[in-house]
């Protein structure tokens, strides 16, 4: 536990009231974007061991009963190793559209870069795709999902490594990183059973002894907290997940997931409170606050609109506004430039790079100048690549070509 929180001498005697449990207490602000309905982002923080403004009654557990994660401001990939963290510091499970990641990173907005998924299984953001390779998916990797649509990954998170429609690498297998710049697993560090003795978290290395975060010989790290479990220490270093463990009532205040998990139940993808099973909400409805008196429970999403969105609104959704496809601002209904054969931008649709609008050559719907031997041409053309040809473009003819 980090000594800022041990200094916490305000809050020592219910540290001592809930011993069994991770008490990280420390407050953080509220710090999430506009969004349409509730963001994903906008959890109030969590105070005194677990405990939120929720009354014990409302949360349905027993008082002192811990969350599925430690308190606002403590997140991390100790506290946090197989989900993500908010900007108010609370674990998610991240495989929330809106809160997506895992390794104890900052939670990604998925919808903020253009992305359509969360994988559940990697953590990480993507796009569904119809076919995923070198053209539908040239910067990033590609996962085949048998039997729907295959998903495009940026190729830079450690759980989605790789570039040119390849086959997504996931580096945590073997306690490594994702180089962003190459898009391949990197080298420079690797956690395994030769280099840790206790446990690993992607390619970190942690002591192995953290109730959140316990193992050892260089093992992936476990969650014992939320198994209902403690970290015992073993010899040579590192610990061990002891005791009979489940999750339920008595040590849960927010849900139970599949695996026996205690999470913080509000997630749209995981919802729920009093240590009952967890439940999707999405991809209808979504996960009320914890502040509300219906909170971790599914409802019905406020109307999107100028009062909760500043993209646009896709029927009652909020998305970025920034898509040829859905392209608007201050919630207003999303347009389709496309259709028109415009583009999106800055929130407006505006008429495609053309002759009536660029002096330089076109690439794609970007104006460049036109005078660069790998985007030569003038007048609105499309921009030739000269280097191809081994040539030069001739900036002094009009309109501007390649010359030997």
């Amino acid at each position: 536990m980090r000594d800022s929180v041990h200094g916490n001498v305000g809050k020592a005697a219910n540290f001592a009231r809930c011993a069994s449990s991770l008490v990280l207490s420390v407050f953080a602000g509220l710090a999430c974007s506009a969004g349409c309905g509730r963001s994903s982002l906008e959890e109030a923080p969590v105070v005194d061991g677990g405990t939120s403004a929720d009354t014990s009654l409302q949360d349905g557990r027993p008082e002192g009963a811990p969350d599925g994660s430690p308190d606002g401001g403590a997140c991390g990939p100790t506290s946090c190793p197989t989900g993500c963290c908010d900007t108010s510091g609370v674990c998610r499970v991240g495989t929330d559209l809106r809160a997506c990641g895992g390794l104890g990173v900052l939670c990604q907005d998925c919808t903020a870069t253009g992305q359509d998924l969360c994988s559940a299984d990697r953590k990480a953001c993507g796009r569904s795709v119809a076919v995923c390779d070198g053209t539908t998916c040239p910067g990033g990797c590609c996962v085949a999902r048998p039997g729907g649509p295959a998903e495009c990954f940026t190729g830079v998170d450690p759980t989605a490594c790789g570039t040119g429609g390849a086959a997504c690498v996931n580096c945590t297998t073997t306690g490594q990183s994702c180089d962003p710049r190459s898009r391949s697993c990197s080298a420079a560090t690797k956690c395994d059973p030769t280099t840790c003795a206790g446990c690993c978290v992607g390619d970190q290395c942690l002591t192995g002894v953290a109730p959140t975060a316990c193992g050892s010989k260089g093992g992936q790290c476990q969650n014992c907290q939320a198994l209902g479990t403690t970290c015992d220490p073993v010899p040579g270093g590192g610990g061990a997940c002891q005791g009979p463990g489940r999750c339920g009532p008595q040590n849960c205040g927010g849900c139970c997931d599949m695996l026996g998990l205690c999470t913080e139940g509000i997630d749209d993808t995981s919802c729920g409170r009093g240590g009952q099973d967890c439940v999707s909400c999405a991809p209808a409805r979504v996960c009320a606050p914890r502040t509300q008196p219906n909170g971790r429970t599914c409802v019905d999403p406020p109307t999107c609109g100028p009062g909760n969105c500043n993209g646009c609104c896709d029927g009652n959704v909020c998305v970025p506004g920034t898509q040829n496809d859905a392209c608007g601002v201050r919630g207003a209904q999303c347009q389709d430039c496309a259709a028109g054969g415009n583009i999106c931008q800055a929130g407006v649709c505006s008429p495609g790079c053309g002759a009536a609008n660029c002096r330089g050559c076109c690439q794609g719907n970007r104006c460049l100048p036109g005078f660069n031997n790998d985007s030569c041409g003038s007048g609105g053309a499309a921009c030739v690549d000269c280097t191809v040809r081994a040539a030069t473009c001739n900036t002094l003819a009009n309109p501007r070509v390649c010359r030997r």
